[in-house]
């Protein structure tokens, strides 16, 4: 569980896939590598929710999930937004603080997530659905364009 807001924690060792992100004080995002977390184990979790606890409650989202990685993903994302990531993760300890990233890209509020270290660094993308497919399309835009 991450102690700090935006940072992001693996939500199982066993499960690169599954993630928890603590965006703020008391919110909190899960999401889950279906392929490779054990499906059981969502009922506990749901159960633990149903139990009344003051000020706790699940909000159900259907965010667009997108990953961009290769040696070229960090050149995608200076072209859709003005943050930094490259100079964010600079060196080990920028890495192990797991920063969660909430931003804009092409006009799109996102959150954003970076796993591992170059050249096989991945940068998971969530954002609202309903602009999922204009932010595909313009990172897709760049990625074609590329030499």
């Amino acid at each position: 569980m991450p102690e700090q807001p935006n940072t992001w924690a693996l939500l199982d060792q066993d499960d690169p896939g599954g993630i928890i992100l603590r965006l703020g004080a008391s919110e909190f995002f899960f999401e889950h590598g279906v392929s490779r977390w054990d499906q059981s184990r969502w009922p506990a979790l749901a159960s633990e929710l149903l139990d009344p606890v003051s000020g706790v409650y699940p909000v159900l989202r259907e965010d667009r999930a997108l990953s961009l990685e290769g040696s070229a993903a960090a050149t995608v994302l200076l072209e859709v937004c003005s943050f930094d990531f490259a100079g964010l993760l600079m060196g080990k300890q920028a890495l192990a603080r797991r920063a969660v990233v909430m931003t804009l890209m092409v006009g799109i509020a996102v959150m954003v997530v970076a796993q591992g270290d170059e050249p096989e660094r991945v940068y998971r993308i969530w954002c609202d659905p309903s602009y999922g497919e204009s932010l595909q399309a313009a990172l897709l835009a760049i990625v074609t364009e590329l030499p």
